[in-house]
């Protein structure tokens, strides 16, 4: 079992002696297909190219300041049944045949969750982390491995209901009859369907107040809604926080973009969370990407083809007021730094941010610009290099696409320990119980043809009369 290490401290060395002059693209994305997962009251169904779940945002969020993000805690909290489910690679896999999505082009599929884990390791250098792979024909496939918490806040269930963002998401596990799944169209299915019950992930009353939801309304985490987005690639300058991003468009077919797959989200009643998927250039890689977002703005009224022009996706996020410099220096250099990254590679623009007292009242709510976030960071005197992030995912990718490579259809484990300040590599034995090759392989296994493919059909059709019965 052999075992390779990528250096972190010595990159950032390297980068900070040189990492300046490199350079990155972004792309805008072009929605492609989404689907909606019922709440778990109206059935727990899975309603694909079914738009329904798609939610708007408030028009003037800063109302909501001096609301009081504890009513209805804990009796309206609707949470999850297993708040533990990590995200297997192999959902996107099955999203992407759903929706007709090419697997040729990508070579590295994961959920956003992990480029954040991994784009975040220069700042973040104290915290470990665990992703898993698998280099199958071309592509390498990175899977989220939730490292066990050390310890549990007594407080934690109640920061999960004002808005609290745990650092994995989670989501359905699917079981590989799902490799039958009927390409293009809708398609229902029964979160029972798919190997285990709702998905794992929380949603809080911020996001469900700025989405029209009342305060006495119930915090349901159990439904969903997803969207795919591709897009043509687009050159950007550098995001240094000066400026926004300026996108300008660029026919170069051999360019490397990100492709990003919608990750399912879940309900804060009445909210549907969005989630959103966009291509961006990040080094050599075409990623296939599945990620999150919030909610969605209406279009200006003056704006006259809303499609082509504007971009209204919103990220929501609640944070603690700070009360002191180092409190400050978690907020301005850990937060906004983890946010940028997380709005920037999903194309997002806009992040709305309610900050609260200790009491879990709102005190403040404003908009910020994603591509502003560096810059605001740095005017509080807590700067971070956001370009330094995307040179290191670029880097330590190109090492664990070569490192996989050499280890086809093997289970890799990849791990970051702030001990020796490296990422480290090594095969895991199949005998333990570690399927995620397996699981690639089954879920890009071709569309079954002939009376199997009826059968999928027939089936399809069953289970979109039981979600016309539960509307009824």
């Amino acid at each position: 079992m052999g075992e390779r290490a990528f250096s972190v401290r010595t990159w950032c060395v390297e980068d900070k002696l040189h990492g300046s002059h490199r350079n990155v693209s972004i792309s805008r994305p072009n929605h492609v297909f989404c689907w909606t997962r019922s709440s778990a009251s109206q059935g727990g169904l899975y309603s694909y190219g079914d738009p329904s779940g798609l939610r708007t945002m408030v028009p003037d969020p800063e109302s909501l300041r001096h609301v009081n993000l504890n009513e209805g805690y804990p009796d309206a909290f609707i949470r999850k049944q297993d708040s533990d489910d990590a995200v297997p690679v192999d959902f996107i896999l099955y999203g992407a045949k759903v929706a007709c999505l090419p697997m040729e082009r990508p070579t590295v599929v994961t959920f956003r969750n992990n480029l954040n884990k991994l784009l975040m390791t220069p700042l973040q250098q104290n915290d470990p982390w665990v992703i898993d792979a698998v280099w199958h024909g071309t592509t390498l496939f990175l899977e989220i491995v939730k490292m066990q918490e050390q310890r549990q806040n007594p407080d934690q269930d109640r920061f999960t209901y004002y808005g609290w963002m745990p650092l994995t998401p989670r989501c359905l596990y699917l079981n590989p009859s799902l490799a039958s799944l009927p390409r293009g169209g809708t398609a229902h299915l029964r979160g029972s369907d798919c190997g285990l019950p709702t998905p794992q992930a929380c949603r809080y009353k911020f996001e469900a107040l700025c989405t029209g939801a009342r305060p006495s309304d119930p915090v349901d985490t159990t439904g969903e809604f997803a969207l795919m987005v591709q897009a043509s690639a687009v050159n950007a300058s550098r995001p240094n926080g000066n400026a926004p991003v300026a996108l300008s468009d660029a026919k170069n077919d051999n360019a490397n973009h990100l492709w990003i797959l919608i990750q399912l989200a879940p309900v804060v009643y009445p909210l549907c969370v969005i989630c959103l998927s966009s291509q961006i250039r990040l080094g050599r890689h075409l990623i296939l990407m599945a990620a999150e977002t919030d909610a969605w703005e209406t279009p200006p009224e003056e704006l006259n083809d809303p499609g082509a022009e504007f971009v209204g996706y919103v990220e929501l996020k609640t944070y603690v007021l700070p009360q002191n410099d180092r409190a400050k220096e978690r907020l301005y250099r850990d937060k906004y730094a983890r946010w940028w990254v997380q709005s920037y590679l999903a194309g997002v623009p806009t992040l709305v941010a309610g900050g609260r007292d200790r009491s879990g009242i709102l005190q403040k709510v404003e908009r910020l610009p994603v591509t502003r976030l560096p810059a605001l960071a740095r005017d509080q005197g807590f700067p971070f290099d956001a370009f330094q992030l995307i040179r290191f995912g670029d880097a330590a990718l190109d090492w664990m696409c070569a490192t996989a490579s050499k280890m086809p259809d093997e289970q890799v484990r990849f791990e970051y320990d702030p001990r020796h300040g490296a990422i480290t590599a090594m095969v895991l034995d199949p005998e333990q119980g570690y399927d995620l090759p397996a699981r690639v392989a089954t879920a890009l296994a071709p569309q079954p043809e002939g009376e199997d493919h009826q059968q999928i059909e027939e089936g399809v059709d069953a289970k979109a009369q039981e979600v016309d019965m539960c509307a009824e």
